[in-house]
């Protein structure tokens, strides 16, 4: 069972990866402009800081894609599962408490793959 079977989550599913995958070239695309700027002697200061915020959000949103394209992954064993889920937690954490109101809708979106995994291990179970 994965997230092609269920009704109307895999539009929801491309759409957000698409999105996601579309930042994170906006972003690389910013982060090689703001390299090849680093020339300017009076702008260095706020540009380093402008390109570490830049790479930070970069490297997060890579990190939110690969959990939701590892969203109908099998895992080997227990500690992989449950770590996939603390790093899916800690990824809807995040994103509610960020000032970037895009993020919410990501954090729906983790919230929502830790209640179907989860509830396809009770499903397991029984």
């Amino acid at each position: 069972m994965g997230i092609s079977n269920r009704d109307g989550n895999l539009n929801r599913y491309n759409e957000t990866r698409t999105n996601l995958e579309n930042k994170v070239k906006d972003l690389k695309c910013k982060i090689d402009e703001f390299n090849n700027k680093l020339t300017k002697k009076d702008n260095v200061d706020r540009e380093k800081a402008e390109i570490a915020t830049i790479t930070a959000e970069y490297h997060n949103l890579n990190h939110f894609l690969s959990l939701i394209e590892n969203e109908n992954s099998s895992f080997k064993d227990r500690y992989s599962f449950f770590n996939y889920l603390n790093e899916l937690q800690r990824a809807e954490n995040f994103c509610r408490s960020s000032s970037n109101t895009d993020y919410n809708h990501l954090a729906d979106e983790f919230e929502n793959i830790i209640k179907e995994r989860v509830e396809r291990i009770k499903k397991k179970m029984l």
